[in-house]
């Protein structure tokens, strides 16, 4: 609280109110910190603090605090008996990895016929629908003509169990 201290120029009473506040809001300095790097100004709504304060705080959670990421994989066996196998594959992954939404999905090369799929998201429970949906799309995209399966892979970032 020292950096929102030096931004703003509120007295050390003030100052204890508005953590109060924020505390009994969040539970914990630090979890409203948390919300203020992720929801911005738009976390403290209701709370009745000085938008001074509320600006320094913000500022000072997004140079600070860095949200924790959730990071999941899987290893995807992809075949297709169909003439324009390869295209159809190709096709497939591309769009699977093009899905909608804040999480970060990657598809790399593994090793005919396996691919590496990583997804990066704000939370685990995300993560997980994000990854179903995108083996979903991967199982459809092969229609009848293709072989599918795929096995989750242990997180050497974050551990975790398969």
């Amino acid at each position: 609280m020292n950096a929102v201290r030096k931004k703003v120029s509120l007295g050390e009473k003030q100052l204890n109110e508005c953590v109060t506040k924020m505390v009994g809001q969040f539970g914990s300095l630090y979890a409203a910190l948390e919300m203020a790097a992720k929801k911005g100004e738009k976390a403290f709504t209701g709370l009745e603090l000085p938008q001074e304060f509320v600006m320094a705080v913000v500022e000072t959670a997004t140079e600070k605090i860095v949200p924790p990421k959730y990071e999941i994989g899987a290893i995807v066996e992809v075949s297709s008996r169909a003439a324009d196998g390869v295209q159809q594959i190709k096709k497939t992954l591309l769009a699977a990895a093009s899905s909608p939404g804040s999480a970060e999905i990657k598809i790399t090369y593994a090793g005919a016929p396996r691919y590496r799929i990583r997804i990066t998201a704000d939370d685990y429970k995300q993560a997980e629908k994000i990854m179903a949906s995108v083996l979903d799309k991967i199982k459809d995209g092969l229609g009848k003509h293709g072989a599918f399966n795929f096995k989750r892979e242990i997180s050497r970032k974050y551990g975790g169990a398969s």
